[in-house]
């Protein structure tokens, strides 16, 4: 028994490094592609922005750099705009963590970061690349905590702990990662660059390049078009008042300040947006009330309907969740003109 007891660790052993072995050889992104898109585009082109927004298709799809310069640093200041699709908290913050340390970001004083509570894995996803590759100990025992003290029914939150564990032993195990790293090599799609080369793709200009995307996109566009009631329901989510403090609320808080503290030490300033339409998930970890009681941490809170009803517009809209051409320009100049005020404090 233990002559083939011995054999079976040692090439389980072996199996585990040559597995790993093109991890010496990826990049930290290597599995986002729109990330790895608009990395490779800075760093081809020699850019190093001086401002950048990160989060996920609601910044990608809804800020637009150009008026964000022109209203803010009334161009004298260089921004872009590295959202990605489906790039949430804790991907995100691990994305920005490894981007504050690479040389495009040498000339960095502003960051932009969508704020968030930590992703749901899906049963469709959590067996891919993409959900695997960032995940580590303290991102996963993060989002493993507070799943733990939200408001999850008791089945839901059993069902996350697998996929999350089992996200996080596929990718430090490796074992179903060999290909896709390999293959993801030259994976890009530049048209999520934008029209302007800056990162800003709304979600109309990419519906008229007939890409991959197409069919996805124009049945997003059919369902909401055939009724609104979603995103009235959105609505009353962004408008109740939620706890004020809660467990769940403190874990996010901590990672927020984990984020700042680290940027300080590049002498980054941080802002934290809040983007209209998120679902009640997303929101009641969030909410402004919660985010008073933080008065060291820079939050630009665009989610409300009663302070910002034109960001809930049917004719500004694409989807249930994000904004059309016209709704991203609005979106933008709100955002530029409430980033403009924090930016001047600090400047004085």
């Amino acid at each position: 028994m233990k002559s083939i007891i011995k054999p079976a660790i040692l090439f389980f052993i072996g199996l585990i490094i040559i597995s790993n072995i093109p991890k010496l050889f990826s990049d930290y992104y290597w599995a986002n592609t729109t990330w790895k898109t608009k990395i490779n585009y800075l760093s081809t082109n020699n850019i190093k922005p001086e401002c950048v927004f990160i989060g996920s298709s609601r910044v990608l799809r809804q800020i637009n750099p150009e008026i964000i310069d022109s209203v803010v640093f009334e161009d004298s200041l260089q921004s872009f705009n590295l959202g990605s699709n489906a790039t949430f908290i804790p991907e995100s913050f691990y994305l920005y963590k490894n981007f504050i340390k690479t040389d495009i970001s040498k000339n960095l004083k502003y960051v932009v970061i969508e704020l968030g509570v930590p992703e749901l894995i899906g049963k469709g996803n959590f067996k891919t690349s993409k959900e695997s590759y960032f995940r580590n100990i303290h991102n996963t025992l993060f989002s493993l905590k507070y799943i733990e003290k939200s408001d999850l029914s008791l089945k839901a939150k059993l069902k996350q702990g697998f996929f999350h564990v089992y996200a996080i032993t596929n990718n430090i195990l490796g074992l179903g990662q060999i290909k896709s790293r390999i293959t993801s090599t030259n994976n890009l799609e530049n048209q999520f660059l934008g029209e302007n080369y800056d990162g800003f793709f709304p979600l109309e200009d990419q519906l008229k390049i007939h890409d991959r995307y197409y069919d996805h996109l124009l049945k997003r566009v059919k369902r909401f078009n055939q009724s609104q009631i979603d995103l009235i329901t959105r609505k009353k989510y962004n408008s109740e008042k939620y706890q004020v403090e809660s467990k769940s609320s403190q874990i996010l808080f901590k990672e927020y300040k984990r984020i700042v503290k680290l940027s300080n030490q590049k002498g980054v300033k941080v802002i934290f947006l809040i983007p209209p339409r998120l679902s009640k998930y997303q929101i009641s970890g969030i909410k402004q009330e919660l985010a008073n009681q933080h008065n060291d941490l820079s939050i630009i809170d665009l989610s409300s309907p009663e302070r910002f009803p034109d960001l809930y517009k049917n004719d500004l809209s694409f989807d249930i969740g994000h904004l059309n051409n016209d709704g991203s320009k609005l979106m933008s100049l709100k955002l530029a003109a409430q980033l403009k005020l924090i930016v001047n404090s600090w400047q004085h």
